[in-house]
């Protein structure tokens, strides 16, 4: 990979964000909590890493860090987007702001809860040409008669496989029977 972008990388992927640093010539990890930057910092070398701290939410301001960062460190080739409903303006922002910097293909791995209809979301959101969208549902694991959510192990290493794989749609744990959720 030469430029991976990671929206929402340094809570439960903080793990793939670690490893798509060692993966990419260059990453740009956009996230909302500035402590939660810090440690990904300090977690090890960030010399080819552009760290901005900013709220999703706020789509002009993430227009202007994603025209920077391909200004500044080329097409990006690889994004991983964990963004949460409560910015609808977000992803659509995102895949806009991309192909229209770039003739470059890239893969747009959107990560999912398990509540999410993928058709609806889908519906949603217009895949442009140069776009490869990938999805990634995170669900839950029954064990015996009872059910948990996965843990932030289980996400990073189920979203590290997706990306290694490309498939379309993955999901991570189960999502049936939908009424043995936790």
């Amino acid at each position: 990979m030469k430029h991976a972008l990671i929206i929402g990388g340094t809570g439960m992927l903080m793990d793939v964000s670690k490893w798509l640093i060692q993966q990419s010539a260059y990453t740009s990890v956009i996230a909302r909590n500035r402590e939660k930057l810090n440690r990904l910092q300090s977690a090890g070398s960030t010399a080819n890493v552009d760290l901005v701290s900013q709220d999703y939410k706020n789509t002009e301001a993430l227009r202007e860090i994603i025209q920077n960062a391909i200004a500044n460190y080329g097409a990006i080739d690889t994004v991983v987007a964990w963004v949460h409903g409560d910015a609808p303006q977000a992803i659509p922002a995102i895949l806009d702001e991309i192909s229209s910097r770039q003739k470059a293909v890239y893969n747009f791995f959107h990560i999912k809860g398990s509540s999410y209809h993928l058709k609806s979301i889908q519906s949603q959101v217009s895949t442009p040409e140069n776009c490869q969208y990938r999805d990634i549902q995170l669900g839950f694991v029954a064990e015996g008669n009872t059910s948990r959510w996965l843990n932030h192990k289980e996400i990073a290493e189920g979203v590290i496989t997706a990306i290694k794989n490309s498939k379309k749609r993955m999901v991570i744990g189960q999502l049936e029977p939908w009424e043995k959720r936790p």
